[in-house]
């Protein structure tokens, strides 16, 4: 399995928190449209969701395949 890499996991990641905040935002009443609601944060979600599936089936093209049972490279700071 490919592991994620650092820019893949903050975009899935932010996909995540903008999902979640427009329902929130719906929640508390400061989004009054639900159907706009619904369709942001579902295409979030699905955007999510798919780059979750690309990475479990090693297909993303911005991250590099490991071999099985080999570490991740360390960190350069």
């Amino acid at each position: 399995m490919q592991h994620m890499g650092s820019g893949c996991c903050k975009l899935c990641n932010l996909l995540l928190l903008v999902s979640g905040l427009s329902f929130l935002a719906y929640g508390l009443g400061y989004w009054k449209d639900g159907m706009t609601v619904h369709l942001v944060g579902g295409l979030f979600l699905t955007l999510f969701a798919l780059g979750k599936l690309m990475h479990a089936m090693d297909m993303c093209p911005n991250c590099e395949v490991m071999p099985e049972g080999k570490a991740m490279p360390a960190k350069r700071r």
